[in-house]
């Protein structure tokens, strides 16, 4: 369930299938049509899900060259939850063409971490070659931890629409829960019904990350907790770590057909590196077997620096620091032994069990 969203070009003399073949010509500002609006780069954007697709069908692009002049986008939805063959047939069902030969526009890869939290992400990992670097937050308070504690919930690293997130997943789903809930409480008063019995947070999680359903069971039989503590412990911790390949998608991704083929053993994150390093960091009177000292004053105050503020300013900040003058790279070699480790010893993990990990998940997926 890694692959975690497609978006399909399709040419622009392609005909749409059934009942989509009236997108051609209808108006986005018709009032009488449903699920329909206009679009800056496109004719109109329609949205396929009350029709039993999950996919948005972007339909006549209005820029572009004499080759994609007037063509159609689908952007498909949920397809971490589909297997390949599912994904064929949806494109298939909505456009009249082979869909392994359709042009990827972007795709997602994603690998899903338990128990590693993303502030341990934003201590210990970068992205090489992208600049610009972002990390949302929110302040929560908690009633027997320090007040306003800054909990971090989204790292972006280089911009839409090449870029490297890293988020809580469990936040970003217990969100979206959330507005699913509003947003059908809204429609039940428009209606003018009852709104339904909604399941709780934990069970709606279960069914929409499998993975959580044991952790949750476990979590509700610990006794003797406050409700604080309880309220801590209610979620496990699951971080996503996902690359959005668009605009230039790798040439060994460049069509359905290609995905299928080289996903596998394609690797989303060679460009993210993990950094650790010593719990003791060496000391200023530390000689070399020849009895010199291993660090001159100046370089040692200047990597005892870089330690003592590397979890304030986070690995990706710091590495542009370093980087300034293009010596990031010689600069990290030099002080690796100087770098801070994780407060947790077993929390943390290695580029290439994340990798190992983005392997097994899409093997599911295609095997499906």
């Amino acid at each position: 369930m890694m692959i975690d969203k497609i978006e399909v070009m399709v040419r622009p003399e392609t005909p749409f299938r059934g009942e989509l073949k009236e997108l051609h010509s209808i108006s986005p500002f018709d009032p009488c049509v449903q699920h329909v609006r206009p679009s800056k780069f496109y004719h109109l954007v329609a949205d396929l899900r009350p029709r039993g697709f999950d996919a948005l069908l972007h339909v006549g692009l209005k820029l572009g060259g004499k080759k994609y002049h007037g063509g159609h986008k689908i952007e498909l939805l949920e397809t971490g939850k589909k297997s390949m063959s599912e994904i064929d047939g949806m494109v298939e069902a909505i456009a009249d063409c082979n869909p392994r030969g359709c042009r990827v526009g972007r795709i997602d890869l994603a690998a899903d971490i338990d128990d590693v939290s993303l502030s341990w992400f934003r201590e210990h990992a970068y992205v090489e070659y992208k600049q610009f670097v972002c990390a949302h937050a929110k302040v929560q308070e908690f009633e027997y931890s320090e007040m306003g504690k800054k909990v971090y919930q989204t790292l972006y690293f280089g911009k839409r629409p090449a870029c490297v997130r890293i988020y809580d997943k469990i936040a970003e789903r217990t969100a979206h829960y959330e507005l699913w809930k509003r947003r059908e409480i809204r429609t039940a008063v428009k209606d003018g019904y009852e709104p339904p019995e909604f399941p709780t947070v934990q069970e709606w999680l279960s069914v929409e990350m499998p993975q959580t359903r044991a952790r949750f069971q476990q979590l509700d039989l610990i006794p003797g907790t406050s409700p604080a503590e309880q309220t801590a412990l209610r979620f496990p911790v699951i971080t996503r770590v996902e690359n959005q390949l668009g605009g230039r998608v790798p040439e060994a991704l460049g069509t359905i057909s290609g995905v299928q083929k080289n996903v596998r053993d394609f690797n989303p994150f060679s460009r993210l590196k993990i950094v650790s390093g010593r719990t003791v960091p060496p000391g200023l009177y530390d000689r070399d077997v020849d009895g010199s000292y291993r660090f001159s004053v100046p370089q040692w105050c200047f990597y005892m620096y870089v330690r003592e503020h590397w979890n304030t300013e986070g690995a990706s900040q710091m590495r542009q620091m370093l980087n300034r003058d293009r010596n990031g790279k010689l600069y990290l070699k030099r002080m690796r032994e100087f770098l801070p480790v994780s407060e947790n010893p077993d929390e943390g993990i290695a580029e290439l069990e994340l990798y190992e990990r983005y392997r097994d998940s899409v093997s599911r997926q295609l095997a499906a």
